[in-house]
């Protein structure tokens, strides 16, 4: 019996949705923020997706996939072209082969992986783009970047908050904390979607 046209349209929109959730979270980092510290930084939303879904579902999300997306972040960002591109595809690469390691641990062990994962990608991300501008960049911003991506979401998985989609809670915090009702919006689509999106 031949799939319907329905259900191959609900195959295809399975496959895209990694892709589109990364792109969401670019869209959402352009939005302007009346956080104080935050007006020049913004949590690396983006690559907290690669590394989820790369730990996940690395085929939802190949490198390619991830090159593609860090070449947008780039154009979107004012960034120069192809320092994303490389970082993110270093994390989905390193990611994608520790999967195994990740199978059936609690979140928090998966989010302090993306914590460890997080340094070296956000100083890469800030010395490549500090070399090809031709002078240093304020480290002051990759510094709130990484505490807002990944300090304040473990806090509130630490306060013993349980969520049966645990990614879609760290977008919750970052929610909460931006006071952004686009975010909420969100972290309910992910809740929603991934059902049959974010296991094998």
């Amino acid at each position: 019996m031949k799939p319907g046209v329905w259900h191959r349209l609900d195959i295809i929109a399975r496959g895209l949705f990694p892709a589109f959730s990364v792109f969401a979270l670019l869209l959402i980092n352009l939005l302007p923020l009346s956080v104080p510290l935050l007006s020049t930084a913004s949590p690396a939303l983006a690559l907290m997706a690669v590394f989820y879904w790369s730990v996940n579902r690395p085929d939802l999300l190949t490198a390619v996939t991830a090159f593609l997306l860090g070449l947008l972040q780039d154009l979107l960002m004012g960034l120069p072209l192809g320092v994303s591109s490389l970082v993110l595809v270093l994390v989905q690469t390193g990611s994608a082969s520790q999967g195994r390691f990740f199978h059936n641990k609690p979140f928090s062990v998966m989010w302090w992986g993306f914590a460890l994962v997080a340094i070296p990608a956000l100083l890469v991300q800030w010395l490549l783009s500090s070399a090809l501008i031709g002078a240093l960049l304020p480290f002051k911003a990759t510094m709130i970047s990484y505490v807002d991506g990944c300090l304040v979401p473990d806090c509130c998985l630490g306060s013993g908050a349980r969520t049966k989609y645990p990614f879609a809670l760290c977008l919750g915090c970052h929610a909460r904390m931006m006071n952004c009702a686009i975010l909420m919006f969100w972290q309910r689509l992910l809740a929603m979607m991934g059902k049959g999106c974010f296991n094998p």
